[in-house]
């Protein structure tokens, strides 16, 4: 069983997916120049993450290192920052 501080580094480690399900569940589609947005945010809120208990540790490197593996390049695909360079929102 979990105790209560474990479940409350484990709410703080999903809350930043929930704010971001959030966002893109509001929409029909997301679009293009939200991505890189959305990856930086992600990747700025985990790295900056202290204190956690050994388990929520590993669990945040986990997430940090997925969103790495899956979005390394996203950055450096031009479609995509061309549209967030152009979306008046960023």
């Amino acid at each position: 069983m979990l105790t209560a501080q474990q479940l409350e580094d484990l709410i703080n480690i999903l809350r930043p997916l929930e704010v971001i399900t959030k966002e893109i569940s509001g929409e029909d589609y997301i679009t293009t120049s939200k991505i890189v947005q959305i990856v930086s945010w992600l990747t700025e809120t985990y790295n900056k993450m202290k204190n956690l208990t050994d388990i929520f540790a590993k669990t945040r490197t986990l997430i940090i290192d997925g969103l790495k593996k899956r979005f390394r390049n996203v950055e450096q695909v031009h479609l995509l920052t061309a549209a967030t360079t152009l979306d008046s929102r960023f």
